[in-house]
């Protein structure tokens, strides 16, 4: 059963496959997490947001200290701005944040800006590249924009390498 809240989770259902492929004592940490809407399904959830007040921590990634392991990371949409040094700096910090084995399961946007930053121009070939950089298996790896009536986007597990 979902908690109270003072947010709408009306959407959760789409969002709740999730817990069929999670459980639900999983420690997680939500990279960019918003209004934290992942929270009332893993009580285990940390959220960190640089801008939003319903995290858990207002903070970014890189400013993100804690003694804490994890064995997912959600970033569904957070890194995605700056250049290749800036994403391969984020995603060094995730990975010193999982325990061996975890996983980062991502939603990446390809070439979404805001009016601050330049959007990152994701692509599959460089998923590929970058999990085996850093030492991670590719459990998954799919570009929505290959589907009809889809907004462009790539879905990918990570799977740390022992």
């Amino acid at each position: 059963m979902l908690q109270k809240s003072k947010h709408d989770f009306t959407f959760l259902p789409k969002r709740a496959g999730l817990v069929s492929v999670i459980p639900t004592n999983t420690k997680i940490l939500d990279v960019g997490c918003g209004r934290n809407f992942f929270k009332p399904l893993f009580p285990n959830l940390i959220g960190i947001d640089p801008v939003t007040d319903e995290a858990d921590f207002k903070v970014s990634l890189q400013d993100f200290v804690t003694t804490e392991k994890f064995d997912e990371i959600f970033c569904f949409g957070a890194v995605q701005f700056g250049t290749i040094d800036d994403i391969r700096s984020q995603i060094a910090k995730m990975k010193a944040l999982l325990n061996p084995g975890g996983k980062i399961r991502w939603r990446c946007n390809p070439n979404m800006a805001s009016e601050f930053f330049a959007g990152f121009n994701w692509t599959l070939p460089l998923h590929t590249q970058l999990s085996n950089e850093f030492g991670f298996d590719i459990g998954e790896l799919m570009d929505t924009s290959l589907m009809p009536n889809t907004p462009s986007r790539i879905t990918a597990t990570w799977v740390l390498r022992p």
